[in-house]
């Protein structure tokens, strides 16, 4: 349809960056992620709170540090979990 755009994005190679899974927990209690292309806030879906990730992985991260995280964001970190 407008080959002159084709034309400016044949030379380029597709770039696909790094893609982030973002863990988040809102003081209300509520726990999600969600996956960005950037390590960035999200609003609550239960009370619309803006909330920074407690933890973002670009897929380097392993459960068990991820878990880790989680225990200190919520506050159940025990020494018998370490």
């Amino acid at each position: 349809m407008y080959p002159e755009l084709d034309q400016e994005n044949s030379d380029d190679t597709e770039y696909v960056g790094v893609m982030w899974t973002n863990y988040y927990l809102c003081v209300c209690g509520e726990e999600w992620q969600d996956t960005h292309s950037c390590c960035c806030n999200d609003h609550c879906p239960v009370c619309n709170k803006e909330i920074e990730p407690y933890i973002s992985d670009d897929g380097s991260l392993t459960t068990r540090k991820i878990d880790k995280a989680y225990q200190i964001a919520s506050g159940s970190n025990s020494s018998a979990n370490t």
